[in-house]
C-alpha cells in the first residue's frame, strides 16, 4: 500500500486498520484499530505531537503499550 507523509512520519495502511508510522525512517510505531478501542504500539522517540498523528487516523480511545528495555 502506498504511503502517507505527515511531518517527520511516514504511514503506511499493511493491513485493514493496521498502520504502521515510521518516524524518520529510524523507528516504527503501529495503530491497531478495532471496533471500540484502539492500541499504539510504542511511542518511538517522541519527536513531535504523535495524538496529533494519531487523532488524524482515529476517534477511538487508545492504549498506548511500550517496550521498556
Amino acid at each position: 500500500m502506498a504511503e502517507t507523509e505527515h511531518g517527520i512520519y511516514f504511514v503506511e495502511e499493511i493491513a485493514e486498520g493496521i498502520y504502521k508510522f515510521y518516524e524518520q525512517r529510524n523507528a516504527s510505531i503501529y495503530l491497531v484499530k478495532g471496533e471500540e478501542k484502539a492500541c499504539l504500539i510504542d511511542t518511538a522517540y517522541g519527536l513531535t505531537d504523535l495524538n496529533e498523528l494519531v487523532r488524524h487516523y482515529t476517534d477511538l480511545p487508545v492504549t498506548v503499550v511500550n517496550n521498556v528495555q
